[in-house]
């Protein structure tokens, strides 16, 4: 019964996660666009920017890791299987991926208009390509886990 508690969590931040991940990366997508430009959008999308990645983002990444460790930790077989081990691999990239977008994030919120923190990201058009990774990624982690090819 605990293992299937574990699991269920873990699905629920799995969920929580990617759409803030992905909500996340398309805010970033119009804060470094024209839209980021006015002042009144930069203020309301920094604030929705921050509070998405403080408050639901990174603690659903973090309680996603910790279950998915304890369910680990319960089943060690898994550990050394091939599926799982590319499944790591993309659920680490996918961790890369929200700090990145996290930090894209921190660098328009510290400055008053988002012109100035738009120099220091990537544009509007190569965060929209950044934010097909993490679909990708999540197809594979999905895969894995259902089919369990290796």
């Amino acid at each position: 019964m605990g293992y299937l508690i574990l699991k269920w969590w873990h699905i629920i931040a799995l969920i929580s996660w990617m759409a803030g991940l992905l909500y996340l990366i398309r805010l970033l997508v119009y804060h470094a666009g024209e839209h980021g430009q006015n002042k009144n959008n930069h203020a309301l999308l920094s604030l929705m920017e921050r509070r998405l990645a403080r408050y639901i983002m990174r603690p659903s990444m973090l309680l996603t890791w910790l279950t998915g460790l304890g369910m680990v930790s319960t089943n060690h077989q898994v550990a050394s299987s091939s599926w799982f081990m590319i499944k790591l691999v993309c659920v680490i990239i996918m961790s890369f991926i929200t700090e990145r977008a996290a930090g894209y994030g921190r660098r328009l919120w510290q400055h008053d208009t988002a012109q100035k923190g738009v120099e220091q990201i990537p544009s509007s058009k190569a965060l929209r390509w950044i934010n097909e990774i993490p679909t990708v990624l999540l197809i594979i982690i999905v895969a894995m886990v259902v089919f369990r090819p290796f």
